[in-house]
């Protein structure tokens, strides 16, 4: 008799592998056509530094010293310094990794929710089916292709695996807290510092874990029954509430923001929250009722909200107080409601409130969309049988429709020209998409269509100063006359005004790069110059420290280009002065040492010693490359009948 259980659980287990297997299987094969994807806008950035790796001191150098985010994001950095073989020759095997971290998600997934459900106390078999559908329609939400599409979001990827791998180790030890309550809670105490340390540095949204745990613990589990009271509540404000409320003061912090901020962004600290409000409930609609058309990497368009007075906006706010009030009132009554909204609000807390990112990505909904999943299954499992029966011939009908439009958008993604033209004619306002389609007419030397693309945006988007300079580029290869004075002056106007903009070094040194290779003979070296330093002066640009350092390095290597010293290292001390970097310590060094000047060489050096890193492991990193870089020999100087490469007279 007492065998009889035992007997029945092999089948059960298989049946739910067997499941799982075939979820993961569509799933893969609904990602495989984006493997033909290529990289996007932020993957140079990030991973540029991929091509200077080439052993393990050289990967740890690039993951230690990073500045993705706050906390440098080096776990995420070290997964893709382990496939720098690859870069950038082939996006294929940085996507097809990406999507395997997904799948693998989806097992942790199945795995954590099958383990809330036991911890709930509900049915075993029932756990593990609501786990498996679940997990089966997060993993194929058209919403979250771009966090395996786009090569740089593996950290979002990351950062989720860490935090479903602790939630599935911390309901391992909760399970055990009846029969060995200490060691349990040690046990759950561990886990969860472990995840959330190395979730955040995948990402820093690994750091709302121990909040999220405190939402599963308020909403949907009992108080421990063999634990004292008042240790359990202690034991969840030191362990969960703390760290949560660490995370509130800190976004309530970057709620003052200064008239840089605002410049550069373009909105106020209550323009950004009012815009959130309207963007959550966008990020549900496109979620559950996908348009493959609105989805994409590109929504550098967003529209901004200023008036929370409008009947929209007092809609979109008032509807999430409401939703809140009733979370928080009702979440003994109707725990599955309480956490669907209390878990999609606090993992959208960090990237979707007081700090002023940019707007609107698809692939902040990566753990958020978990909550209301949860919630859609567990109840649609809790019906009568009869109710139960449809529901359920209904959902795995949703599912494979989702499926179908999952692969169209993958298709979408792994067609490269394609994907230019379809998220260019959807996005029309978009900066960032135009730039996409204008590479991908470059790759393919449709030069002159190219600039009828840009010339035509410009004519929409007469102040857009980054693409009128994509547009100065682009003159110079399709036009036989080049670029006109007229270009140049409206050019050099503009930019002294024009609103932030990523990638515009890029854009500068493209020009600077065509006039020393000869291909742009209407423009003169100091035109780069004039750019580069009416863009410095802008406010909006002063305001970003590291765009701001970039134009600095611009000005710096124009100056090199033209063998000023004085000027080359003018604009590279005020660079480090902006943004202290050790790459513009190396550049300073080698110049001064190119030009005979050891001593100021030194000098830099010694500066830089004493602005070591308090993280001690960017701080060995760092000690080791200003060890290198201060016994490496000195370039030779030039012989007396060569031109110096700069004159250390000048400087001198």
């Amino acid at each position: 008799m007492n065998d009889a259980p035992s007997a029945r659980k092999p089948p059960s287990f298989a049946i739910f592998a067997v499941l799982l297997a075939l979820a993961l299987a569509l799933c893969a094969a609904a990602y495989a056509p984006g493997l033909g994807g290529s990289y996007l806008y932020d993957d140079e950035h990030n991973l540029g530094g991929l091509a200077y790796v080439h052993d393990l001191t050289s990967a740890l150098d690039f993951a230690l010293l990073g500045n993705a985010g706050p906390l440098g994001r080096p776990v995420s950095l070290l997964s893709f310094a382990a496939q720098a073989y690859a870069w950038p020759a082939s996006p294929e095997v940085f996507l097809y990794t990406n999507i395997a971290i997904h799948l693998l998600n989806g097992c942790l997934l199945a795995l954590f929710l099958s383990l809330l459900g036991r911890a709930q106390g509900l049915d075993a078999n029932r756990s593990a089916l609501v786990a498996l559908a679940s997990a089966t329609l997060w993993m194929l939400l058209p919403i979250l292709a771009s966090s395996s599409l786009m090569i740089v979001q593996r950290m979002t990827l990351l950062a989720g695996t860490f935090s479903l791998a602790g939630l599935c180790a911390y309901l391992h030890f909760r399970l055990r807290l009846n029969k060995r309550p200490l060691p349990a809670l040690a046990g759950m105490t561990i886990s969860l510092g472990l995840a959330t340390l190395l979730a955040a540095l995948a990402k820093e949204n690994g750091a709302l874990l121990p909040a999220l745990t405190l939402v599963i613990e308020i909403t949907l589990l009992a108080r421990p029954a063999n634990l004292n009271a008042r240790l359990w509540l202690g034991w969840r404000i030191s362990v969960l509430g703390a760290p949560a409320l660490i995370v509130l003061a800190y976004l309530i912090m970057r709620l003052d923001y200064n008239e840089a901020t605002v410049a550069m962004r373009g909105y106020t600290a209550d323009e950004r929250i009012l815009t959130q409000a309207h963007i959550l409930w966008a990020y549900l609609f496109n979620s559950f009722i996908p348009n493959p058309a609105l989805l994409g990497p590109f929504h550098d368009h967003q529209t901004i909200y200023h008036d929370w007075l409008s009947p929209l906006s007092i809609a979109a706010v008032g509807g999430w107080l409401l939703i809140i009030a009733a979370a928080i009132r009702f979440r003994r009554k109707a725990p599955l409601f309480s956490f669907a909204v209390l878990w999609y609000l606090i993992s959208h807390s960090l990237e979707s409130s007081s700090i002023p990112l940019e707007l609107y990505f698809e692939h902040r909904n990566y753990l958020p969309l978990l909550g209301p999943i949860y919630a859609l299954m567990a109840a649609v499992a809790g019906l009568q049988a009869q109710w139960r029966a449809y529901l359920a011939t209904a959902m795995c009908t949703y599912m494979l429709l989702l499926a179908a439009v999952l692969y169209s958008v993958t298709s979408t993604w792994g067609n490269p020209a394609l994907a230019a033209e379809m998220w260019a004619i959807h996005n029309p306002d978009s900066p960032r998409a135009l730039s996409y389609l204008v590479q991908q007419l470059q790759r393919d030397r449709y030069n002159k269509a190219a600039l009828r693309a840009l010339e035509r945006f410009l004519e929409a988007h007469p102040d857009a100063g980054g693409t009128r300079l994509q547009a100065v580029a682009m003159s110079c290869i399709a036009r036989d006359e080049g670029v006109t004075p007229e270009q140049v002056a409206t050019m050099d106007t503009q930019l002294k005004t024009m609103r932030f903009q990523h990638g515009i070094i890029d854009q500068l040194e493209k020009i600077r790069s065509m006039i020393l290779e000869g291909r742009c003979a209407s423009l003169a070296p100091e035109v780069v110059y004039r750019f580069a330093s009416s863009l410095a002066e802008n406010p909006n640009y002063q305001a970003n420290a590291v765009t701001h350092h970039n134009l600095h390095i611009t000005m710096a290597m124009t100056g090199f280009d033209t063998r000023n010293l004085a000027l080359t290292m003018r604009h590279l001390e005020q660079a480090l002065d902006i943004y202290f970097s050790l790459d513009t310590v190396a550049l300073i060094v080698n110049t001064l040492r190119s030009a005979g000047l050891s001593e100021q060489a030194a000098a830099v050096i010694a500066k830089a010693e004493a602005r070591r890193p308090s993280n001690p492991l960017q701080a060995r990193t760092w000690d080791r490359q200003l060890a290198l870089l201060n016994h490496s020999p000195a370039p030779p100087r030039p012989r007396s009948d060569e031109a110096a490469l700069l004159e250390p007279s000048v400087y001198e």
